[in-house]
């Protein structure tokens, strides 16, 4: 079924909303310009071809809205199409400082503030500025057209007034938008800062104990839900605390660091790794057998036993010991992470460096 807003695509979704500002805008105007021209604002224009002008412009946003709506605009560098939206409106704008009346054109120069309002969701300084010299060189054409055909129309001195005023305040305009723009970019950025911070541990940048119990809540709804399963492997660094100890809590960090993003990079898509505590980290393993996710430890601890770790001696090496087991329905998260952590106990007290696995019962 067919609808106005997609809703399997966010960003377009919120373009979409965007552009309806717009054409709200567009709305706005046409029905201030139909009262002005029943009140004897507008120059020798027939309301037929009045209704013309406003038709075709209207026509602009339905074109504008197909190009959204069908996906086309993601090929532009800029999705947004910011730019192309205020050129066509800087143009309608000029069309209606021609046929409106002397007395209601410095109405219409209030117009172009709301054009380039728009601008401070995507536009630099420079690009503003360009805007700016296309919008006032439109609107002086407009009077250009004006002295030709119509000169009776124009107050020469009034329109000069005009024309300094829309420049000064489209050129300040360009400047306070920019900035806008700019603090606009910072505050996403920070808020994809706290975001990330939010899921993600700070030092290892995997997932912290927060996201890996969302994960792990997640996985156990689809698993009661259709019947799959899915396997945990909880690990940690062997003799860790000697590691602080002997070459202090900087090294310590770079080691955890190293191999959490060693172990990451060697997972699958479809796997996740979360920080639990400490030097203890759990895997979320998609293997539905207990045997293939042990596999998938051996191999772990197998890499991690090869790393190498710059500026420590080439007799520096880590080792790492393993838990694993299988979530069982409609056991509860916490049972199944009681039971891959027995395990990893086991590995613990037979000599490190293993891998241990219990099956659900």
């Amino acid at each position: 079924m067919f609808k106005i807003i997609p809703q399997n695509d966010r960003r377009q979704a919120k373009l979409i909303r965007r552009f309806f500002m717009s054409a709200g805008s567009y709305l706005m105007c046409i029905l201030l310009i139909f009262y002005g021209h029943f009140q004897g604002f507008s120059l020798q224009l027939s309301f037929p071809l009045l209704c013309l002008y406003s038709f075709t412009a209207m026509a602009t946003q339905v074109v504008f809205y197909a190009i959204f709506r069908s996906g086309i605009n993601k090929r532009s560098n800029d999705p947004s199409l910011t730019i192309p939206q205020m050129v066509v409106a800087v143009f309608w704008l000029s069309v209606v400082s021609f046929y409106c009346a002397e007395q209601a054109r410095s109405l219409i120069l209030l117009f172009y503030l709301v054009i380039f309002i728009f601008g401070v969701f995507k536009l630099q300084v420079y690009q503003f500025l360009l805007l700016s010299v296309f919008a006032l060189g439109s609107y002086m054409s407009a009077i250009v057209m004006l002295l030709v055909f119509r000169p009776e129309a124009v107050n020469i001195r009034l329109e000069v007034l005009n024309c300094v005023g829309l420049g000064i305040i489209l050129f300040w305009f360009s400047f306070v938008g920019g900035y806008i723009n700019r603090l606009r970019e910072k505050l996403v950025e920070a808020l994809g800062i706290i975001k990330k911070l939010a899921t993600h541990d700070e030092l290892t940048n995997v997932y912290n104990r927060r996201k890996l119990f969302e994960s792990l809540q997640r996985e156990k709804a689809l698993a009661d839900r259709n019947g799959s399963t899915f396997s945990i492997c909880m690990f940690d660094l062997d003799l860790f605390k000697e590691i602080n100890d002997t070459y202090g809590h900087l090294v310590g960090d770079t080691v955890l660091k190293i191999v959490a993003n060693a172990i990451q990079n060697d997972l699958r898509e479809e796997d996740y790794i979360a920080r639990y505590g400490g030097e203890e980290f759990v895997l979320i393993l998609s293997y539905p057998e207990v045997e293939s996710a042990v596999k998938c430890a051996e191999r772990l601890r197998t890499l991690t036993e090869n790393l190498s770790f710059p500026g420590m001696p080439n007799s520096f090496n880590i080792t790492i010991s393993f838990g694993v087991t299988g979530y069982k329905s409609p056991e509860s998260i916490e049972t199944t992470l009681a039971r891959a952590d027995a395990a990893l106990y086991r590995a613990k007290t037979r000599g490190r460096n293993r891998v241990e696995f219990d099956k659900p019962s």
